[in-house]
């Protein structure tokens, strides 16, 4: 349900103002009905807060073109070929790959 994979595959061959928009939509659906709600806490169980914060890392990578603080090294890793996608339509320069070099 909440798999970081799937997102990326989607957002691949998307451009830069429909992946934020996609991610911003799913964060927030995610994050709805995780605190004080019936069934919070199975949504929370199943990873709606760490697939929102994931989302909120791929969001703040592609507008600032550094490696998020919230984000493991894997999850940072599995942005890349997202950034190598919009490297190679153009959207973005190659220098936004030099962020997967630095650890």
């Amino acid at each position: 349900m909440y798999d970081q994979g799937d997102f990326i595959q989607r957002a691949i061959g998307l451009g830069y103002h429909e992946i934020v928009v996609m991610a911003h939509r799913e964060a927030t659906e995610a994050e709805r009905g995780t605190s004080k709600v019936k069934g919070s806490v199975r949504k929370r169980n199943a990873g709606a807060l760490e697939y929102a914060a994931f989302l909120k890392g791929v969001i703040f990578f592609l507008q600032s073109g550094t490696k998020p603080l919230g984000l493991s090294d894997q999850q940072f890793m599995s942005i890349r070929p997202l950034a190598v996608d919009l490297v190679k339509r153009g959207i973005f320069d190659q220098k936004i790959l030099d962020a997967f070099q630095q650890k």
